[in-house]
């Protein structure tokens, strides 16, 4: 008896999984129309997140008005006090580029090389300076050296300069016409196509 009991059940094991096999179980089939209005719904999120983060950006309220004016030092290797001014860079008549640096920000080496290939394919054309911002004179210095950097360079020893240009991080360029309007503001390092570019859409527009 207790062998055949065990025969028994063994039998009954197969049979049950026999009839398992024959009968699998299947997802629901509404689980496809689930997993794509999930899907959409994460990508809705996504979206409603870019929006509210473009939404979020400070608007630009310089482009289209007078650039500040600014007095800041020139950036002299003989350690000489020579100021410059923005009236003083606007006097020559052309269109002004103000590259706001720091000798300790990656993007400005990043985009030296093309400041210096734009300053010296354009230096009849436009008026340039460079800005160092929050910066010591010895490491601007060596910054310059390193690049060899011939456009003229200035050290922001008040930090008036980054808070009336409302910058938001550095590098930074502004782009003004030859009457003080600031044109464009590039956030970020700049390439001497882009500058070509904006310097030859406002000499068009004059």
């Amino acid at each position: 008896m207790l062998c055949y009991g065990i025969h028994h059940c063994h039998y009954g094991y197969n049979k049950r999984m026999e009839t398992q096999t024959e009968n699998p179980v299947r997802p629901p089939r509404f689980l496809p129309v689930l997993v794509v209005l999930f899907a959409l719904l994460f990508f809705a999120m996504i979206a409603a997140a870019m929006r509210q983060k473009t939404a979020d950006l400070p608007e630009d309220n310089l482009v289209g008005k007078v650039a500040p004016e600014f007095t800041v030092e020139r950036l002299e290797p003989e350690n000489r006090s020579v100021n410059v001014s923005l009236p003083d860079l606007l006097a020559y008549g052309k269109p002004v580029i103000i590259n706001l640096w720091a000798s300790w920000c990656g993007g400005c080496a990043a985009e030296a090389d093309d400041l210096e290939q734009f300053w010296l394919e354009h230096r009849d054309d436009v008026t340039m300076i460079g800005i160092a911002i929050q910066d010591r004179r010895e490491d601007a210095l060596d910054f310059a050296d390193r690049f060899h950097a011939t456009y003229p360079l200035a050290l922001d020893t008040g930090g008036r300069v980054g808070i009336d240009y409302a910058i938001t991080g550095l590098p930074e360029t502004l782009v003004l016409d030859s009457t003080g309007i600031v044109r464009h503001r590039f956030i970020g390092a700049v390439t001497r196509g882009q500058l070509a570019t904006v310097v030859s859409r406002i000499g068009d527009a004059s």
